[in-house]
């Protein structure tokens, strides 16, 4: 039986906060974060447009036009200035909406684009989208009564990074979004255009004037891009998580929320058009310190 996917998922109260997934994707593959943030925020998580079951993508596909439609997603949203939390390409979006003056912060998760002076890392991530493109049928078999537990296993795998990722053994919510995201690739409707467009090639790099505040997460088990990105900029806050793969949030959601807090509860208050008594801030669990970068592995 096919499944059904709604196009956004928002909740909560307080200060808007906007999450952006991953190119292939859909909002689901944020897991639990969603609920974990509406605890203390106004949480806007949309599917971009062209994917599935998002809105379909006006005129060509390039970055802009997918940006100018995120835009009008956000417009829509009755959201002006949010804090902005991207993931994977999403974070490429959040920080075109940046430069556009609607980031309260800017949180960017495994983000892709950060090579632009870096054009051997651009041409292994675009030749390893296209590989992972040609076998989206094999994702056919998630729907094998046999095969399915196992191929669910092996794509969450190459999404988190870890050697036996047990989210579908865990509450309804996360199985159910854990295996949307699994599937959301067959649905997309851009993603090639989008990997072969000269704005891909070309990336993006951090300018702190366009946040309050930035921090950007690598991740150690990321299989999609080839080796951690270098944030030059001391200001740029950031974090490198050895044990996590290219979509974290699906596996270690209070992490990642946590993080995001963190980000958020270092930049200035947003207003909130939709309530005019927002809740207060919550104190964040500090993941980092006031040193550039701060690697979360375990210690033995």
């Amino acid at each position: 039986m096919a499944l059904s996917v709604n196009p956004q998922r928002r909740a909560g109260r307080g200060e808007p906060v906007v999450l952006l997934h991953d190119l292939g994707l859909t909002w689901h593959s944020w897991g639990r974060c969603v609920e974990l943030l509406a605890r203390t925020y106004d949480v806007f998580a949309p599917t971009l447009p062209g994917h599935w079951g998002g809105p379909g993508l006006p005129g060509p596909v390039t970055l802009t036009t997918l940006l100018d439609a995120v835009e009008r997603q956000l417009d829509e949203a009755e959201l002006d200035r949010v804090h902005l939390v991207g993931n994977g390409f999403g974070a490429w979006i959040a920080a075109g909406l940046a430069r556009r003056g609607r980031a309260g912060s800017l949180t960017a998760i495994a983000p892709l684009g950060l090579w632009h002076n870096d054009p051997a890392t651009a041409a292994a991530v675009r030749a390893e989208l296209r590989r992972r493109s040609a076998v989206l049928p094999l994702l056919g078999l998630i729907r094998n009564p046999v095969a399915g537990p196992m191929a669910q296993r092996a794509a969450l795998r190459s999404l988190t990074g870890r050697s036996a990722p047990a989210m579908l053994d865990l509450c309804e919510i996360t199985r159910r979004r854990a295996v949307v995201t699994i599937e959301a690739p067959l649905h997309c409707a851009v993603m090639n255009a989008l990997v072969d467009t000269p704005e891909f090639a070309r990336g993006w790099h951090p300018v702190i004037a366009e946040s309050p505040r930035t921090t950007v997460i690598t991740s150690g088990r990321d299989r999609l891009l080839p080796r951690p990105v270098l944030v030059a900029d001391p200001r740029v806050h950031t974090e490198h998580l050895p044990e996590h793969g290219h979509v974290p949030m699906l596996d270690d959601p209070d992490l990642i929320a946590r993080a995001i807090r963190d980000t958020i509860g270092g930049a200035p208050w947003l207003p909130n058009t939709r309530d005019s008594t927002p809740a207060p801030r919550r104190p964040a669990t500090r993941l980092h310190t006031t040193a550039p970068v701060r690697d979360h592995g375990r210690r033995t």
